[in-house]
């Protein structure tokens, strides 16, 4: 479906109207509900400060129960007392109720037991069930810690399960060894809270939000205090996902990217924390509220917007309609068509713009084509480089003589190169040889030079293994070694030597062709350079006919990249190097 400039206005308008107020809504809600996080995360840090404060200070005096019992002298003397006589239950009261001293009522401090080594006893401070026998080890698995850690716990408690009380409840434990004045082993003491009492006076009290949850964790995560006594003995980290709870940022609490609030705050004194979980949701149900109202705000808005572009896209669209209706009269042929200028704004600067365009079209086009068929006549004249009517006339007469005076192999080989060499010369399909075929008709012409020169000149090739298939303009090497054997040489001299040598570069292909001839000065290199061909030698040769053809394509083919250089010196020998890209393709030169 085809879409109109005015429909695109409208559509372009509303899109940014919408856009925007998306982005100052989206803005605004996840500053607000960041700010109400950090806001709810420090007003939370406060209240678990104060359940920590008051957590440490029971632990404290459960701590110094523990110590004080563990160094009482008269419950010494009331276990050596017990020890001497006590054989039945009622024995063992004066140490229920020694024990009882330390247990006032609505205190933390649940119950406290007396490991009575010899006996192997245990005198609580609760009437009931006073003296136990241990017949079950495991129902008192403070013991068997104590039996880890002989010197007791330090300030960090021990979350245990009490089997043996009237009921089976998770406490926090302090135990500590029992020993004499002799040194003696007398056994231990555990001071027991209840898990529930702590977690409903110190976690359940204060104002918390409805939707938040309070846990008693220790250093490593695990849960030992927390609304349902099912989650007890669990990692905090399945609840929230949060590995290293107790080290958590608080600043990541206020995260609104996370589904839950999570706020720590460690007790230094016994290294549990208290971790706090809170429903983000809850938290945020009145900004989802504004939120709401700000979509409907939105939603009048972008009806508004909606008029207004209207209106002023109608006013805007007309100038654009009459430049459109005159392009398409162009478009059909008439050049004659003129777009009318309404203003000098941007449409108006378009208009005269274009109408400058169409009075250019035909002499524009007219340049162009008159370009386009001087590259294809340069391109032409590239493909080939035509052998010179002396060369041709001195080869066949050669040829001719020679096919007179004796009848000899070589007759063919000299016309087979030779004919080859036309063909390439002449033929004009492909602008472009690979490196292995460029040197074969550069090898039928040597092979034809040499047949008339009576062989007074050897040919050198060094070519490296890796450019045989690389492609070169056709034609590009055989005028290098043309001016090397009729100006370079001097064929009534003997040891006349031309080398041809292809290498590559990484990215460059380097073509050369040097010879031991007279050489040439340095005004006679810089003229060969600058010459655009048709000068005559003193030998009575074109010089500089190849050269510029060279020059030329290279520049057709290769811009800047390639280049055609010439060194010599007199009585020194000429080395003539020609540097261009490395092509595989020869699409990607040719024009």
């Amino acid at each position: 479906m085809r879409i109109g400039f005015r429909t695109k206005v409208l559509l372009g308008i509303s899109v940014l109207t919408l856009l925007a107020s998306v982005a100052i809504s989206i803005s605004f809600y996840n500053r607000s509900a960041q700010t109400v996080g950090q806001n709810y995360v420090h007003s939370l840090r406060g209240t678990l400060s104060v359940f920590v404060q008051s957590f440490e200070d029971t632990m404290r005096n459960a701590y110094d129960v523990s110590v004080q019992l563990a160094a009482s002298e008269e419950l010494e003397r009331l276990i050596q007392d017990y020890l001497a006589k006590g054989e039945k239950t009622e024995d063992a009261f004066e140490i229920t109720n020694f024990l009882k001293q330390y247990q006032p009522d609505g205190g933390y401090i649940d119950s406290i037991y007396i490991y009575l080594k010899d006996k192997k006893q245990v005198i609580t401070s609760t009437k009931y069930h006073a003296v136990q026998e241990i017949f079950y080890p495991d129902n008192y698995p403070w013991l068997k810690l104590l039996a880890e850690e002989p010197e007791g716990t330090r300030l960090t408690p021990a979350i245990l399960q009490d089997k043996v009380s009237r009921a089976p409840r998770y406490v926090l434990t302090y135990y500590r060894p029992i020993v004499g004045k002799d040194g003696e082993d007398l056994g231990a003491v555990a001071v027991n809270l209840n898990e529930r009492v702590l977690f409903y006076q110190l976690l359940n009290t204060g104002e918390p939000e409805r939707d938040s949850r309070y846990f008693l964790v220790d250093g490593d995560g695990t849960i030992g205090s927390a609304a349902s006594t099912s989650q007890i003995g669990r990692n905090i980290s399945d609840l929230t996902g949060i590995g290293e709870i107790l080290s958590y940022d608080p600043l990541d609490a206020a995260n609104p990217d996370m589904d839950q609030i999570v706020v720590s705050v460690r007790s230094p004194m016994t290294g549990y924390g208290i971790v706090s979980l809170s429903s983000r949701s809850f938290l945020l149900q009145s900004l989802r509220e504004q939120q709401i109202f700000i979509i409907a705000a939105l939603i009048v808005t972008l009806i508004l917007v909606l008029l207004l572009a209207g209106r002023i896209s109608a006013w805007l669209y007309r100038p654009v309609k009459e430049l459109k209706s005159t392009m398409e009269k162009v478009s059909a042929g008439d050049l004659s068509a003129r777009a009318p200028v309404w203003d000098r704004d941007e449409i108006g600067i378009l208009s005269e713009g274009f109408n400058e365009t169409v009075s250019h079209v035909e002499s524009l086009i007219g340049e162009l084509v008159n370009e386009r068929m001087q590259k294809k006549e340069a391109e032409l004249e590239a493909l080939q480089y035509q052998i010179t009517p002396h060369f041709m006339y001195n080869t066949l007469n050669s040829i001719k003589y020679a096919a007179i005076l004796q009848k000899s192999d070589r007759i063919a080989e000299q016309l087979g190169a030779f004919i080859e060499l036309l063909q390439v010369s002449i033929n004009r399909k492909g602008a472009f040889l690979t490196v292995k075929d460029e040197l074969r008709m550069v090898k039928n012409y040597v092979m034809l030079q040499q047949f008339r020169y009576m062989d007074s000149f050897d040919v050198v090739y060094h070519v490296a293994s890796d450019v045989d298939e690389l492609y070169v303009p056709r034609l590009i090497l055989q005028p290098l070694v043309e001016n090397a054997i009729l100006h370079g040489i001097n064929h009534e001299k003997g040891n006349c030597l031309i080398e041809v040598s292809v290498k590559r570069h990484q990215e460059m292909l380097e073509l050369s062709v040097s010879d031991n001839g007279e050489g040439m000065s340095e005004e006679q290199v810089a003229e060969l350079m600058a010459s655009n061909g048709g000068k005559r030698t003193p030998r009575g040769h074109f010089s500089g006919i190849g050269i510029s053809n060279i020059r030329d394509r290279l520049q057709l083919y290769y811009e800047d990249q390639g280049t055609i250089k010439y060194y010599s010196a007199v009585g020194a020998g000429t080395h003539a190097v020609i540097f261009l890209p490395v092509c595989d393709d020869p699409a990607d030169f040719e024009i």
